[in-house]
């Protein structure tokens, strides 16, 4: 089975997560810039059982199906379309639209093995609206920071096994508790919140679930995680990757 990473060749955290797990998972991790998705070749079909399965070939000997695919991490921000930057603008928006229904419907095929998942999104390049997270803040228990707030602040990555920060060890379980439950309630594995205040008495300022990964703390705690997410408890991998890890 494939880790896939699919992820822009700029997108630096995503390259540097991939560059932990590389010699953990070998082969079975995949590394698919959304930049070749327009030039790959698509292959889709129905199963015996009626499902859909899709085969991706790309840049000559590349496949991917999708029996082979554990886990896919979905990075894209945008879907270019090369082959058809000269053409008229009508060919452009049909390609681009082509492409986006294509990657959807992959996607989609594989339910639960995408984070974020599409089948509760419905979107290719799932978005947090300011009005969504902010309603779902105060229902979590969290106060909004406004422009009257302290300057100092800081920063939580969650993930389904840990809160990452600098401070963490002084965070309160309340606190953490309403991380993780806002984080369950948008939908995303992943989230990064950014607080005015102290954890004591946080204003939350902003929520990102497409975090840039900037530190090596923040990489390793994405890399441990889609490491668990990837291998099921049970897989003998479990525990060396987990040893690799730390």
């Amino acid at each position: 089975m494939q880790l896939v990473i699919l992820a822009h060749a700029l997108d630096g955290g995503a390259q540097a997560v991939a560059s932990v797990l590389a010699p953990i998972l070998g082969h079975r991790l995949t590394v698919l810039h959304p930049e070749w998705l327009g030039q790959a070749r698509w292959s889709q079909r129905l199963d015996e059982q009626g499902h859909a399965c899709t085969l991706l070939q790309w840049h000559g000997d590349h496949r991917l199906e999708g029996n082979q695919i554990g886990l896919v991490w979905n990075r894209i921000r945008l879907l270019p379309q090369a082959a058809f930057r000269a053409s008229a603008t009508q060919d452009r928006d049909y390609a681009a639209a082509e492409l986006q229904a294509l990657v959807a419907s992959w996607l989609a095929e594989l339910g639960e093995r995408v984070e974020p998942p599409m089948r509760r999104h419905a979107s290719v390049i799932p978005a947090l609206h300011h009005l969504h997270w902010a309603t779902v803040a105060s229902q979590c228990g969290f106060a909004l920071a406004t422009w009257q707030s302290a300057p100092e602040y800081f920063s939580v990555l969650r993930t389904p096994m840990e809160l990452w920060g600098a401070d963490r060890s002084d965070w309160p379980e309340p606190f953490v508790r309403a991380c993780h439950a806002m984080a369950g309630e948008l939908g995303f594995d992943l989230l990064s919140l950014r607080f005015h205040g102290t954890p004591a008495a946080p204003l939350l300022c902003h929520v990102d679930a497409h975090p840039a990964l900037t530190s090596s703390g923040e990489v390793q705690a994405v890399a441990h995680w889609l490491s668990h997410r990837f291998d099921a408890p049970a897989s003998p991998h479990t525990r060396v990757v987990a040893e690799a890890l730390t």
